[in-house]
């Protein structure tokens, strides 16, 4: 395993250390009825990053959340929010405990989705499913906003805890 570290930002995070061994297969999101009868959803992720100005938010993330077993799971409903007018897009970085899913990097940072729309627009991304063959024991969210200046502070999310 290859560790990758998020750099210290602003004292939210000593260090978010993931490692790249069991990188996510992503695929379109599809439920058939045999996968409905062993799922299990948990509280979604609804939070926001608010390291802005007067503690007010920068981003906003919003997902539901279904694991199917111990190595899959599904985020649906997936919505990414700009709440500030700072010329910097958002990001939303998908995490486990060992690996995490990248689609592109900013500043360093990996990500796995972003919203380049701009002040107020919210990116509806549907649904998508992932799984690893090292297993999944929870899913993370990071959120952060970034440009080629630089980037916020990073915050995490509150784990969601695969039950199988």
């Amino acid at each position: 395993m290859v560790p990758f570290k998020l750099r210290r930002v602003a004292g939210i995070m000593a260090a978010l250390t993931i490692g790249v061994a069991g990188v996510l297969t992503a695929s379109a999101a599809t439920a058939t009825a045999s996968q409905a009868a062993v799922t299990k959803s948990q509280p979604g992720f609804n939070f926001c990053n608010n390291t802005g100005p007067n503690n007010s938010p920068i981003a906003c993330f919003q997902a539901s959340i279904t694991f199917h077993n111990a190595d899959s799971f599904t985020l649906s409903n997936i919505k990414l929010e700009d709440k500030a007018c700072d010329q910097r897009s958002v990001f939303a970085l998908v995490a486990w405990q060992n690996g995490f899913v990248q689609n592109g990097v900013i500043d360093g940072l990996p990500y796995t989705y972003e919203n380049a729309g701009g002040c107020g627009t919210t990116l509806d991304l549907g649904s998508q499913s992932y799984s690893s063959s090292g297993g999944v024991t929870f899913v993370q969210i990071a959120l952060f906003a970034a440009n080629v200046n630089g980037h916020s502070t990073v915050v995490p999310s509150r784990k969601r805890i695969n039950p199988f």
